[in-house]
């Protein structure tokens, strides 16, 4: 019961993800950023689909 999983983004330093055992800083990729609109969605969604999928936390 209760939240499972945090993360929190980190802008351009990443993202910091614990599950109350282990927990990590991934590193953003370096791109050029062209539009912004909808990064905040779609970094939701892919983090999710890896976590349901089954990924290590580092993976999602």
């Amino acid at each position: 019961e209760g939240v499972e999983v945090v993360g929190v983004k980190l802008g351009e330093r990443g993202c910091y993800v614990t599950d109350g055992e282990e927990q990590c800083v991934v590193e953003p990729y370096k791109v050029e950023v062209v539009d912004s609109t909808g990064a905040g969605d779609a970094f939701c969604a892919g983090f999710l689909y890896g976590l349901l999928g089954g990924r290590a936390l580092r993976e999602c």
